[in-house]
């Protein structure tokens, strides 16, 4: 499936990024509420230096030739071997999604009611955004909980991988494993009313297509990643038709131009860190995930404090994207030696996917992620990195004979 390989992935991503981005740009007279958008950022279009536009070109080229030198070294995927599954991990995998699902379903509730209702919390994402969105997390029921919600997506994925794996599915394993997915497409599409976390229904949506293009072989996904973007879009304008009512023309129109806006705020968050002098931040972006899984963040970012404050004049709205964050962590040689790590990570985490389905959920994780390369670096992120986990424990859990083949055996062969 080379349509799902990370060099394909991250070659779409930046390809409709940039092209979104020209188009916002090239049509000022359409695309009127841009100007304003960019302001509120403070986003100067000089920023968008040749320099810039090299570094990428530079770091893309990087990708590109380590991730097909580690697919030549790697060599054709192993055919896949189907029923590798047990009925235990199905298990395990229900009761573990319907364990963070009913966390999650409790912490949305318990807001709502230490604010009056659900109603009253959609009038005030309404009228303010960011209070409605600290009334959540200020009713998180635990430190950490935030990362059960993220990893919805792994348990789907491992939901995915079981039923395309067997041949004849029994009704129970069917009924769990739909179950499973949309529990968690609910879940996801309700949260960004409030917390705005579009993200990450659109991360859950690809992992199941990825996962399921892998392990079936067949691109049947493609109608299932088809509502799944319909479902985005419908969410997507949802949350700007009540949360822009400072905008005349509407949530629709605002909609779209905030979609917009977003690609040229990531291209410009990708070139303006070349066209200044910056203080390298020496790994506080790429490596922020470890600091929050060893409750260390607060104390990792304190570090790189200043830096992190003069980064403020190059950077828009969110953060860095994956090419941008390596440069401002290590520079031009450093950064490079990264992508050029990252890349063959990659590969070697698709190379597996394609012959185990296991390793197919995790690697969908890693795919899903990169589609959000040009936005920020989220294929490092704590989300993904406990999905994974998440994969791997409940596939350990679930017998010895089934983790080995899924993901222990390739380890040891090739790690």
């Amino acid at each position: 499936m080379r349509l799902v390989n990370p060099l394909s992935i991250l070659a779409m991503a930046w390809s409709v990024t940039c092209c979104a981005a020209w188009v916002a740009l090239a049509m000022p007279n359409t695309f009127d509420l841009l100007p304003e958008l960019l302001w509120r950022e403070d986003i100067d279009l000089r920023g968008f230096t040749w320099i810039g536009a090299v570094w990428l070109l530079t770091a893309f080229a990087i990708y590109a030739i380590c991730d097909q030198a580690t697919a030549m070294h790697l060599g054709p995927p192993r055919a896949p071997r189907p029923n590798q599954v047990s009925s235990r991990l199905t298990n395990l995998t229900f009761w573990a999604h319907m364990a963070m699902s009913t966390i999650v379903s409790a912490w949305i509730v318990t807001a709502a009611l230490g604010h009056g209702g659900v109603r009253p919390l959609l009038a005030r994402a309404q009228e303010d955004p960011v209070a409605a969105r600290d009334v959540l997390l200020n009713a998180k029921l635990f430190p950490g909980m935030r990362l059960f919600y993220a990893c919805l997506s792994g348990t789907a994925a491992l939901a995915v991988a079981i039923l395309a794996n067997d041949e004849t599915p029994t009704t129970r394993t069917k009924a769990m494993c739909f179950c499973v997915v949309l529990s968690g497409a609910i879940l996801l599409t309700v949260l960004p009313l409030v917390m705005s976390q579009r993200l990450l229904l659109l991360h859950y949506i690809c992992a199941l297509a990825i996962t399921d293009m892998l392990v079936s072989g067949r691109l049947r996904a493609l109608w299932w990643l088809a509502l799944g973007a319909l479902a985005f879009a419908a969410v997507w304008f949802g949350r700007e038709a009540l949360t822009t009512s400072a905008f005349t023309d509407g949530g629709a129109h605002a909609g779209l131009q905030k979609l917009l806006f977003y690609t040229v705020n990531d291209l410009w968050n990708s070139i303006a860190p070349l066209s200044a002098d910056i203080e390298h931040t020496w790994g506080v972006l790429s490596l922020r995930a470890f600091a929050v899984f060893a409750a260390s963040e607060t104390a990792w970012l304190n570090q790189a404090a200043g830096p992190l404050h003069l980064l403020d004049r190059v950077q828009g709205g969110g953060e860095f994207s994956l090419f941008s964050t390596a440069f401002v962590d290590f520079g031009a040689v450093g950064g490079g030696a990264m992508i050029a790590g990252l890349a063959s990570l990659f590969r070697w985490a698709y190379w597996c996917g394609c012959s185990s389905a296991i390793a197919a959920a995790i690697y969908a994780q890693i795919g899903a992620a990169l589609t959000l390369a040009p936005h920020a670096p989220y294929v490092l992120h704590q989300n993904v990195l406990f999905s994974v986990i998440m994969i791997v424990v409940l596939t350990s859990l679930s017998g010895r004979q089934t983790a080995q083949s899924a993901v222990f055996r390739t380890l040891r062969r090739h790690g």
